[in-house]
């Protein structure tokens, strides 16, 4: 039944790097792992507790920002210890934050790598400095990275050079076998938009191809025995930029995001810029006495310009204001759309693989596909649809199934199951049942 994942169905070129590897992989996306706020000294103890969490809910692969570009400057010096903040200070109330805290990157990373191989975790290591990383970053470094790599050559190189450090250390500290796989960077299709906010150009397509796939190339020949994918925020892949010597194609899929929040969070799509773009069906949940769009770009000015994810502010809005007692009416709310749309979700999580696969067998045939990040997105911690609706969690039993048919090498449950999320104890149970089917098949 279906298309179950084989090795033997790789491209040979690329069937040796497989040797060692789990035949499935169950995606925790921790995209936070190295930034907690616990100390240097106790990291040690925490990130072993967190891997053994990991373990218990049946996962045996997690998706992290490894600290490329936390590594040394853009001269090649070693950086001290790297200090990160809160979103927005005292309006953070998303899902998905590191701690505030400080600590010595390569230091931290070689921890996790530890804890992890301890507990048989394989690690995703990608970089989501453009993208999210640099909003919780002092502003000296958001200039270097920023304006002193003016150009996506410039960021190429000096990136592939971090994550090319990023293994010899690993290497020097005989842990490179608990590498899954890695990507020079997450959402890449998306990253001069986030950037610049101006589409690309064909001609700037075709150039950034090409330095990908030097990118890659470079880095295959310092690290031969391992595998390198790339990343995207689509079903829609853009198969011009998709470099034709990576080993893997990750792909994002939040299929449940705008038809269950849409409404709610239309900075999405661009709608909300502003406070005067609040809609009545919005602020009816909001406390009165709530932030605005000026309070959190303040609050995040104190440390870093805000370079990107303008989108964000208005969400941060939204998510700090609710009115405690009017959230269980826009749990109903949310119920409601997800019980009236349940089959045209399956059909949309269906019709994305099935996209996602033809672009693959076109551009990269034999290619695994792995879905890195998806599902839902509800980022806000204080709504809790999702955990206490036991149909949702039977629609994603029905997902990983589907994934599994579908021939994906690996899944993850939903974006927001990570260690210290909210749902992590509500929904172990779950979890563990949702990665046995992904893993095993149908019981």
């Amino acid at each position: 039944m279906g298309r179950t994942f084989n090795v033997d169905s790789v491209p040979e070129r690329m069937r040796a790097r497989f040797a060692g590897q789990p035949e499935r992989l169950a995606i925790c996306f921790w995209l936070w792992a190295l930034f907690d706020s616990v100390s240097d000294e106790d990291y040690p103890a925490f990130a072993d507790r967190c891997m053994r969490e990991v373990k218990e809910r049946g996962f045996n692969c997690i998706r992290m920002d490894d600290g490329a570009g936390l590594f040394c400057d853009t001269r090649g010096v070693p950086r001290g210890p790297i200090r990160w903040h809160l979103q927005a200070g005292p309006y953070q109330a998303t899902r998905q934050k590191p701690g505030a805290g400080s600590g010595l990157i390569p230091k931290r990373l070689l921890e996790l790598c530890r804890a992890a191989d301890k507990h048989g975790i394989r690690l995703i290591f990608s970089s989501w400095y453009y993208l999210h990383t640099n909003w919780h970053l002092e502003e000296s470094i958001n200039a270097e990275l920023f304006d002193g790599l003016p150009t996506m050559a410039d960021k190429i190189r000096y990136f592939t050079e971090e994550h090319d450090r990023v293994l010899r250390l690993l290497r020097e500290n005989g842990l490179l076998h608990v590498v899954a796989f890695v990507e020079l960077f997450n959402e890449f299709d998306c990253m001069n938009y986030t950037i610049t906010g101006i589409k690309s150009t064909p001609e700037q397509i075709a150039e950034w191809r090409s330095l990908l796939e030097a990118a890659y190339d470079r880095l295959k020949r310092n690290h031969p025995e391992l595998l390198f994918a790339y990343d995207s925020f689509t079903t829609r892949m853009r198969k011009e930029l998709i470099p034709r010597n990576v080993d893997v194609l990750n792909f994002h899929d939040y299929y449940m995001w705008f038809p269950l929040y849409g409404w709610l969070d239309k900075s999405i799509s661009g709608e909300i810029q502003n406070d005067a773009d609040f809609a009545p069906e919005i602020t009816c949940f909001m406390r009165k006495d709530r932030p605005h769009c000026e309070d959190i770009i303040r609050e995040r000015s104190r440390y870093t310009k805000i370079r990107n994810g303008l989108e964000w502010i208005p969400r941060m809005v939204i998510y700090n204001s609710l009115d405690p007692e009017k959230i269980p009416e826009l749990e109903r709310r949310i119920a409601e759309r997800f019980e009236a749309g349940y089959d045209d979700l399956l059909s949309r999580l269906k019709a994305g693989v099935a996209e996602v696969t033809g672009i693959r067998d076109e551009v990269l045939p034999g290619v695994p596909l792995v879905m890195g990040e998806g599902v839902s997105c509800c980022t806000c911690e204080k709504v809790l649809f999702e955990e206490r609706s036991d149909k949702f969690w039977r629609l994603l039993e029905e997902q990983a199934l589907i994934l599994r048919e579908s021939g994906l090498w690996g899944t993850l449950v939903r974006t927001a199951d990570n260690p210290g999320d909210v749902g992590w104890k509500m929904r172990a149970d779950s979890l563990r049942k949702i990665n046995r089917l992904f893993l095993n098949g149908k019981e």
